[in-house]
């Protein structure tokens, strides 16, 4: 059974899935080294790149220090999982592709901002080059931000080529 919602759900009546329902669900095969060019970083930012879902420490500059840490869906997912169904207990919220991307992928970036933390900014570039016959990505982003705290962030999706990528 698959896990997308139907158009036979109010909330996705209107949604045309059936591109994603037709993806190869299973995470896309690090993409051998492909050469492309990212826009410049943003000043002041930290900058997180991701390639078909993992991370890309060549291509990143990450501070020391950082308000961001990166973890294993095994590590986080159990917790990803209780928050979306307390999300959905509280509101009623339609969660649905969440739950999608809660089960798949490698990686999960937190960003935690304690109560009167110093103003972070963070740059996070998403980049799919395999074909999404070959597979999808899956980035996982969570933010805790506690009291008294500003966060910027910039997140930044593009894609290799003029075929299909899903990610």
């Amino acid at each position: 059974a698959s896990l997308l919602p139907t158009n036979r759900d109010e909330n996705w009546r209107y949604a045309n899935l059936r591109p994603l329902a037709r993806a190869k669900p299973e995470q896309a095969s690090p993409a051998p080294s492909i050469d492309f060019t990212l826009p410049a970083p943003l000043p002041g930012h930290e900058r997180w790149v991701f390639t078909d879902g993992r991370f890309d420490a060549s291509r990143s500059t990450v501070a020391a220090g950082s308000p961001a840490l990166l973890s294993s869906t095994r590590d986080g997912g159990a917790a990803f999982q209780s928050m979306l169904d307390g999300a959905i207990a509280a509101a009623g919220a339609d969660f649905a592709l969440a739950r999608v991307n809660a089960q798949r992928g490698d990686e999960v970036l937190h960003v935690r901002l304690p109560d009167d933390a110093p103003h972070a900014a963070l740059e996070l570039h998403f980049m799919a080059c395999a074909p999404g016959a070959a597979g999808s990505s899956y980035p996982r982003v969570q933010v805790q931000a506690g009291r008294n705290t500003r966060l910027s962030l910039v997140q930044r999706h593009s894609s290799v080529g003029d075929g299909d990528r899903l990610g």
